[in-house]
């Protein structure tokens, strides 16, 4: 049987942080380049190694601009992702996170996720109730096991991870953590 889509609406909801910001969460779409173009440039280089496993030193701005079309131009039987927005002073809608979920090809019951905070919206609470809406995505598309792939030193997401509340097997080999959530 072939996988289910992944849902992909356009509509939003707001998440509020600890600190009482409202942040926009909704379905990422091609015509938020700039905004995960922005939110890259906007990340510390200790987030970017930890987001991306490696220090990605300078990337000059044409590979940043295509990665980032390349992320948000989805095909919604592989793949889903959402982007948290927040309007700030300058009265412009900037990315503060986003999440992303790419099943497998080899197992379309299983799908790996990334999630990136900005380093200011840390520790907000964002994270968490971004993967919250990045598992029911996953639940409804009928995916059973989402994979996280970090470095071992990378605490927050594992600690994001095994706050979700179902059962997380964890291995760790070459500097690298694997956990697997299962939803079913």
């Amino acid at each position: 049987m072939d996988p289910s889509p992944f849902a992909n609406g356009s509509t939003s909801l707001l998440v509020a942080t600890r600190d009482g910001r409202q942040v926009r969460v909704r379905h990422l779409t091609p015509a938020d380049d700039d905004l995960l173009v922005e939110l890259y440039k906007r990340l510390s280089p200790q987030s970017r190694r930890l987001r991306f496993l490696v220090d990605p030193g300078d990337v000059p701005d044409e590979i940043v601009w295509r990665e980032a079309h390349r992320l948000s131009d989805l095909n919604p039987l592989l793949a889903a992702a959402l982007i948290g927005t927040l309007v700030e002073a300058d009265q412009r809608e900037h990315a503060v996170a986003v999440c992303r979920l790419a099943r497998d090809d080899d197992d379309p019951d299983s799908a790996e996720m990334a999630i990136v905070v900005r380093d200011d919206m840390q520790c907000q609470g964002l994270g968490t109730a971004m993967l919250d809406l990045l598992i029911q995505l996953a639940m409804v598309a009928g995916v059973k096991r989402i994979r996280a792939v970090s470095l071992a030193e990378n605490v927050a997401v594992h600690r994001l991870v095994q706050a979700t509340g179902l059962p997380v097997t964890t291995s760790t080999s070459r500097g690298e953590t694997t956990q697997v959530i299962t939803l079913a």
